[in-house]
């Protein structure tokens, strides 16, 4: 791979690196601030015994992984911008977190199923829609820690 230097000669971040960086950001903060959102409601509703709460242990633990997975990611993508060496095992970090998250999303799906008396076709259906969009985000966390561990992208950073 040819390596890309700016007019001042310094080293430029490829392209699709620089946008995937900016909307690794965006989803972190996202992600960061909704989980967060949901692991406070499940702890004030268990604190004050909120009777119509509807969260489940499962989303603490989704909420607390996803916290500190969007921490990872989000610090490897700001390194991104400065090539650092560390963006590899940041984003191997970030993204193991959230493959956990989406195992742990996985299971919350299903639980409901197993208390209903009686499982009709669309709560299957309704299950297998969240578990695609599950496999669908596992399938965007390991393109994103292959990408930034390819051996052309490492051989660019500082």
């Amino acid at each position: 791979m040819v390596e890309k230097k700016s007019s001042n000669g310094k080293r430029m971040v490829p392209t699709l690196a620089f946008v995937l960086a900016i909307f690794l950001i965006l989803v972190t903060v996202s992600l960061f601030s909704y989980f967060g959102y949901q692991s406070v409601i499940y702890l004030l509703a268990k604190m004050f015994n909120a009777t119509d709460n509807t969260s489940t242990i499962y989303d603490f633990f989704i909420g607390l992984v996803s916290i500190v997975g969007s921490v990872f990611v989000f610090i490897g993508s700001v390194h991104v911008f400065r090539l650092k060496t560390s963006v590899p095992k940041l984003f191997v970090w970030g993204s193991s977190f959230f493959l956990l998250k989406n195992v742990l999303d996985i299971i919350n799906d299903i639980q409901p199923l197993r208390s209903l008396e009686t499982v009709s076709f669309s709560d299957v259906s309704e299950v297998a829609w969240s578990i695609g969009a599950d496999f669908l985000q596992v399938a965007f966390w390991i393109f994103v820690v292959v990408y930034f561990n390819r051996a052309s992208f490492k051989s660019m950073l500082k």
